[in-house]
């Protein structure tokens, strides 16, 4: 995992804040299409036996 961490480390990043409530939250999210996509192809290869 701690690889994958490595690899994807340079992915993209969005800051957005929001005000609830008169409560300010900063959110920060992480693009991570490629690191479920990694986890979903191995987790399949191993099940089928690849």
């Amino acid at each position: 995992m701690s690889e994958m961490c490595a690899e994807f480390s340079s992915a993209p990043t969005s800051i957005n804040e929001y005000e609830i409530r008169g409560k300010k939250y900063i959110v920060t999210s992480h693009y991570i299409g490629q690191v479920i996509y990694a986890l979903a192809t191995d987790r399949a290869k191993r099940e089928l036996g690849i």
